[in-house]
């Protein structure tokens, strides 16, 4: 017997994908039903927790060329999206991912429940922080270094390669597409996120023709030191209402050898958020962590009115930004850029 507010003692993925060439093509999931829902990552969303949590995802897809394609999936559990484990060479295209948002505020306004029952005490090792906006769901898209799959009557033991993510939309996720435990070439192109904790992280590769807002969380982000070589070309969209974005970065870039773009079609930007170089990630996960990450031989076209901070963790980094810049780096050679209007794209705002 299953009830909506029942949950899978054992995890659940609605849908897992094995073998070689396979596709699904036009389903339509609604994915119910996990413990705790409500909280996004806060209690927990692996091996440790304050909160034992039992998951709910939708699709997984492993094997080899196997291929999701215009799906649609509307997530209400806390769990995965699309996520790939063991694939080589999958392809995510034309799919829409949607879950929902709380703010941090109103999980600590509740007077009873399991997060109450235990203070709020987040499993970073500290109380919930006021202030930021958290996806009740998982990833949208993401890739894993490890997972089991069978092949023509094989097992395989390994983690994903090649992924290829195309056209698909993202919205109010914890992340939207996340391919930096990924090996291989890793492309991703056409895609949005929307109302996101963070857009884009791939660690290596290229992302094109990309977009999404910094409503609730940083476009983008790099979550390695020892990440290196992504090429990215990102347009900011612009959100109904004020920001609420806890970590107050547009970006945080660290690691090596990125070439970076980053396009504005915001009117007034806000001075508050920040393209992050180098330095803290400031996210509520590290808010205890002492922090003073690298960021070499970047090339950063900052194409929007948003501030571009680079930290005195910051070295080689070149480029142009409409937005101010503040230089604490050493051998750094970013230059001013007025507005203008690029590649039929129309930016606001004064000159700098």
């Amino acid at each position: 017997k299953r009830q909506v507010d029942d949950y899978p003692v054992d995890g659940c993925v609605n849908v897992v994908m094995d073998g070689r060439d396979n596709r699904i093509e036009g389903f339509h999931m609604t994915i119910k039903g996990s413990y705790p829902y409500g909280y996004g990552d806060c209690f927990g969303k692996g091996g440790s927790w304050t909160i034992k949590h039992w998951k709910h995802s939708a699709l997984l897809i492993r094997g080899e060329s196997n291929h999701a394609k215009n799906c649609t999936l509307i997530h209400r559990s806390y769990g995965h999206g699309i996520f790939m484990q063991a694939a080589r060479n999958p392809i995510v295209e034309g799919c829409y991912v949607e879950g929902e948002m709380r703010s941090t505020d109103d999980m600590l306004a509740e007077t009873s429940g399991p997060a109450h029952a235990i203070g709020f005490e987040t499993v970073w090792g500290y109380p919930l922080p006021a202030g930021y906006m958290k996806s009740l769901a998982e990833a949208g898209i993401r890739a894993y270094n490890a997972g089991e799959t069978v092949i023509d009557g094989v097992e395989y033991d390994r983690g994903t390669s090649n992924p290829t993510i195309l056209d698909n939309t993202i919205v109010n996720m914890r992340v939207g597409v996340t391919l930096t435990h990924a090996s291989g070439t890793k492309y991703v192109s056409g895609c949005t996120a929307i109302g996101t904790e963070r857009g884009y992280a791939i660690g290596s590769g290229i992302i094109e023709n990309c977009s999404g807002d910094v409503q609730y969380g940083p476009i983008f982000g790099v979550d390695y030191e020892s990440d290196r070589g992504v090429t990215a070309d990102i347009t900011i969209l612009p959100h109904e209402g004020d920001h609420y974005n806890g970590s107050r970065h547009f970006a945080y870039i660290l690691g090596s050898d990125h070439n970076l773009t980053f396009r504005g079609t915001v009117q007034n930007p806000d001075q508050a958020l920040e393209v992050n170089v180098g330095g803290d990630k400031r996210i509520e996960s590290h808010l205890d962590a002492v922090e003073n990450y690298t960021a070499d031989g970047i090339v950063i076209n900052n194409l929007t009115g948003y501030p571009l901070i680079l930290d005195d963790a910051s070295s080689d980094i070149r480029g142009q930004s409409i937005g101010a810049i503040t230089d604490n780096g050493s051998g750094n050679s970013m230059v001013p850029k007025s507005w203008s209007v690029t590649s039929n794209i129309t930016f606001y705002g004064s000159a700098t």
